[in-house]
């Protein structure tokens, strides 16, 4: 943690560099978050459980495509990026999971579009853990992931999603 009288900045996430706006440039190869696209929302913190550990984390959209959306006129069959949603752990910004499409660690091939807007979660059984999250996307589509807080690795905290609607 920073010093209180001298803070500073403990982690930085950078996914896709814009070198012009609204242009996806190159990512950073170490940030496993390549589909970030422009950062519109809040990251949400909430907090799971991995084995025996309560971990607290930071859930978050992909944010917008610019490049996909700001042309009158035209809409692409995919968005390049945005459309991913990742769980990082909120004391060391290490991305725990990402869903979506290409390189997330969990592949859901109707996640074509970004998703620009804030992860809704809840907590169910109210036991202080996330049990489920919702987003929508760009395409008009909401999706549930559902969590797990009984896996013993990061990536078990991931126990699937679902598309709820296609409007």
């Amino acid at each position: 943690m920073s010093d209180s009288n001298k803070p500073g900045v403990e982690w930085r996430i950078r996914g896709a560099v814009e070198d012009d706006p609204g242009t996806p440039g190159t990512e950073s190869a170490d940030s496993g978050v390549s589909r970030l696209g422009q950062t519109w929302s809040t990251p949400t913190l909430t907090r799971v459980r991995v084995g025996d550990t309560i971990k607290p984390v930071l859930v978050f959209g992909g944010g917008y495509s610019a490049e996909d959306h700001d042309t009158a006129g035209s809409r692409s069959a995919k968005d390049d990026v945005g459309n991913a949603v990742y769980m990082v752990d909120a004391m060391t910004g290490e991305r725990l999971w990402s869903i979506g499409t290409d390189d997330a660690t969990t592949q859901v091939a109707e996640m074509k579009w970004s998703v620009p807007g804030g992860i809704a979660v809840v907590d169910l059984n109210l036991d202080g853990l996330a049990d489920y999250l919702y987003f929508w996307d760009l395409g008009g589509q909401v999706f549930r992931v559902n969590i797990d807080n009984t896996g013993d690795s990061d990536s078990d905290s991931l126990d699937g999603v679902v598309r709820l609607a296609r409007l």
